[in-house]
């Protein structure tokens, strides 16, 4: 039987952004994940729905290491 020639992801698995199911950073729903890097590291997350945003994690680093986040 050959491969599908374009991989598929299930509409529940964990890489797939078209509707993501809330967590205990994010707790609402979302479509669309928008990060910002400065100095190729991760500065913010923005969680967005149909466009309006619906959560921003901001990221503070202390070294390389991952020392807060501020969820607004």
């Amino acid at each position: 039987m050959p491969l599908p020639v374009t991989p598929v992801t299930p509409p529940n698995h964990p890489l797939n952004l078209d509707l993501r199911s809330p967590g205990s950073l994010v707790p609402e729903h979302f479509d669309e994940v928008a990060l910002t890097y400065a100095a190729g590291v991760l500065q913010t997350a923005v969680y967005k729905l149909a466009g309006a945003t619906v959560a921003t994690l901001t990221l503070t680093w202390t070294g390389t290491d991952l020392t807060n986040v501020v969820r607004t």
